[in-house]
């Protein structure tokens, strides 16, 4: 079963190209296909063979978060139509196309990764994290660019900007917080209990990851690997020292753990229960589900099965 999304720009296109890709070799070993959009995935049973999800973060979680709520223990096999395809460069997947299907179709290797599940209440059933999640700044960025989007003159005056667009609105973030840090503003005050550990700050930017890049560009958990059996969280403090510009630079290269008492950074078990002065969006994957003053989050070792290339 192959898995689309269909309000993916990138995810349409990418489709299409994997549809004249097979009938140019007459199914190449996709006989008796089915196609799915990610939004009709509810009424959809998994098949007995592997899924293939076509796109980027969003449609590689919301496949897999199927796959594993119905119990299915059929492989994943990821065709990279995203803007970052973080998962496919950390597991050596070929972004090219005409490699990547013959990999997700005829790949025989599989690798065992973690998954994270996260809730907001005792009552909430959860989502799962497959890659990177992020709290404060960073979330309600890309809360703040998801509602400009909506906007038809945006679209059109944001289009030729391509993603400088939300570089834009990140830098005059950063302008605003150090404004009102001066005038006393302290940030997100911020309570972890991470494993045995006890946390408690002032952040501006949480980070949690099971893979060690972010959209991309950042790599807020360097260390992070998606099969390690841990979770890493990574806290950015308010009313830094360093510059802001120069620690999300230092971020974005993934060397932010040499400056000192800007930065917190923990790799643990779990499980992560946290509780914030305010409610936060939760950045996750690439898509804003949920925004809540509490989270808690427990690493599922092993849990998902994907497809990579041999030895």
């Amino acid at each position: 079963m192959f898995i689309e999304n269909p309000a993916s720009r990138r995810g349409r296109s990418r489709a299409r190209k994997v549809r004249r890709w097979l009938a140019a070799r007459e199914g190449a070993g996709a006989g008796g296909a089915l196609w799915a959009d990610v939004g009709d995935l509810e009424r959809c049973d998994p098949p007995r063979g592997r899924v293939i999800a076509v796109g980027g973060d969003g449609t590689i979680n919301a496949a897999a978060s199927w796959l594993l709520e119905r119990g299915a223990s059929v492989p994943l096999a990821v065709i990279p139509a995203g803007t970052g395809n973080n998962l496919a460069r950390g597991l050596g997947i070929p972004l090219d196309l005409p490699r990547a299907c013959s990999l997700a179709l005829g790949g025989s290797a599989c690798a065992d990764l973690d998954v994270i599940r996260y809730r907001t209440g005792a009552d909430d059933d959860g989502r799962l994290l497959i890659q990177s999640a992020a709290l404060g700044f960073p979330a309600e960025i890309a809360s703040l660019y998801a509602r400009l989007r909506r906007g038809r003159i945006f679209r059109a005056l944001a289009a030729p900007a391509g993603t400088y667009v939300y570089r834009i609105l990140a830098l005059a973030g950063l302008v605003r917080q150090r404004w009102r840090e001066r005038r006393g503003w302290r940030g997100l005050s911020v309570r972890i209990r991470l494993g045995e550990e006890a946390i408690e700050d002032d952040a501006l930017a949480i980070f949690i990851g099971n893979e060690r890049s972010l959209g991309g560009e950042f790599h807020p958990c360097p260390r992070a690997r998606p099969d390690d059996g841990r979770l890493d969280l990574c806290i950015v403090r308010s009313c830094a020292a360093e510059p802001y510009l120069r620690i999300f630079a230092a971020i974005a290269r993934g060397e932010h753990l040499d400056l000192g008492p800007s930065i917190v950074y923990r790799q643990s078990e779990g499980p992560l229960e946290m509780r914030l002065s305010a409610p936060s969006p939760l950045l996750a994957d690439g898509d804003l589900w949920v925004e809540s003053d509490a989270y808690r989050m427990e690493v599922c070792p092993g849990r998902l099965r994907v497809v990579i290339p041999g030895p």
